[in-house]
């Protein structure tokens, strides 16, 4: 597995995507989401090919960097609001994308360690996502719509993290990105997250590489969000 490249695990303001994309790698997209986040992909030179990393900003600066390997397998997070880390460590049934091209679902099961300042944990994660059938065109990129179902649990079998809602995937860039999300909350109630795709920018477009976001925050900071 390859390692996410290290981050100081500190918040940092707002910054330009120069400052994030490593050395020896090139961001390739930047996509502007309705839930006031940013997000900015690359690729780097030296490892395999079609692995890519996410970074994802809000309107405080960088919130998140994910790494990923060809199939979309999530391999490594680093989550700045809080100072932790999910690293994966096994999958007995990893995520797959030709297996949800090729008959329209695909399941998941696999196993991270989550460190946090002074506490390491090992958690299982189990889920699906499954093609409805569905589709849309957001600024001239055209989106498969998938329904989407993710379960994180303790050591002792307790969940500690559900989610459902959906989705969306580019075939012809073999990239996933996100929709809408309805997380249950410790004491049983759910929060409703919009974080549909509205712009996709590519290098030499204005905007690319922007981490600012655009749309959204407003509604957020006043309480209220578009559930779509």
């Amino acid at each position: 597995m390859k390692r996410l490249i290290p981050l100081l695990l500190l918040p940092l303001p707002a910054m330009a995507s120069e400052s994030i994309v490593p050395e020896g790698c090139e961001a390739f997209l930047t996509v502007q989401t309705q839930g006031c986040t940013s997000l900015l992909m690359w690729r780097c030179e030296k490892e395999p090919e079609g692995y890519h990393w996410s970074a994802a900003f809000d309107d405080q600066g960088l919130l998140s960097v994910s790494s990923y390997d060809h199939q979309y397998q999530w391999l490594d997070t680093t989550y700045l609001w809080d100072n932790s880390r999910e690293v994966l460590l096994d999958s007995e049934d990893p995520i797959h994308m030709d297996d949800l091209f090729e008959t329209g679902h695909d399941t998941f099961a696999f196993t991270v360690r989550r460190t946090m300042v002074g506490h390491t944990q090992t958690m299982r994660v189990i889920g699906a996502d499954v093609l409805t059938g569905e589709s849309v065109t957001i600024d001239g990129v055209a989106l498969e719509e998938l329904a989407t179902e993710l379960r994180y649990f303790t050591e002792g079998g307790e969940v500690d993290y559900q989610s459902k809602g959906t989705q969306y995937v580019s075939r012809e860039m073999r990239l996933f990105f996100p929709a809408q999300d309805e997380v249950v909350a410790q004491d049983g109630g759910t929060i409703e997250y919009d974080s549909r795709p509205v712009d996709f920018i590519y290098p030499g477009e204005p905007g690319f590489g922007v981490t600012t976001p655009l749309y959204g925050c407003e509604e957020i900071k006043t309480g209220h969000r578009d559930a779509g």
